[in-house]
């Protein structure tokens, strides 16, 4: 029977470490195999509890008993090469910050300036990954609202405007659709 039976002190610290804290779920998943496996479960039970094919631990407790710690962390995937370089990507977020409701417009002016021509789902990974977050406007939730809660809350908003008005408060209106450094 394939069982981890020995392990450091540092190793069994790294992967409590990695089991509870890592931000990768694929990383938290292996540490749970390997702490399972040094606590005495079998392959058929780290499976059933892990949710995975009894082959897929097999293959871990060999890449850990090949490799150690390194095999709980992905190596770099080769995928297709992005689109826009740095440089583009940065002339992407000011154009978003200059209009972040226009990502269309963005698109068009980034087709022009580049020559390269990549998709508005493209743009917001792209986004994405610079801890951008879309927010899409709602067009309307008129059929959804209660009609009392909506007349008063009308009827709030005048007073404000009212006082807003007369000089007593300044009064301030947000929207939260389109991109956003801030979540």
């Amino acid at each position: 029977m394939k069982q981890i039976r020995v392990l450091s002190e540092h190793e069994l610290i790294t992967l409590e470490e990695a089991f509870k804290n890592h931000p990768k779920h694929r990383c938290r998943i292996r540490a749970h195999a390997i702490i399972n496996s040094y606590h005495g479960f079998s392959i058929k039970q780290i499976a059933q509890i892990l949710l995975v094919k009894g082959e897929t631990v097999s293959s871990w407790l060999d890449q850990w008993f090949e490799h150690g710690i390194v095999f709980l962390y992905d190596s770099k995937r080769t995928g297709r090469p992005t689109i826009y370089n740095s440089i583009e990507n940065q002339r992407l977020k000011k154009l978003v910050d200059e209009e972040p409701y226009q990502l269309k417009q963005a698109q068009s002016i980034m087709i022009l300036e580049t020559g390269k021509t990549a998709s508005k789902s493209t743009l917001k990974r792209i986004l994405k990954k610079s801890d951008y977050s879309h927010k899409q406007a709602r067009h309307s939730l008129k059929n959804k609202r209660y009609q009392a809660d909506f007349l008063a809350c009308q009827q709030t908003l005048e007073r404000l405007i009212d006082a807003e008005r007369s000089g007593e408060i300044d009064l301030f209106y947000f929207d939260e659709s389109g991109f956003s450094q801030k979540s």
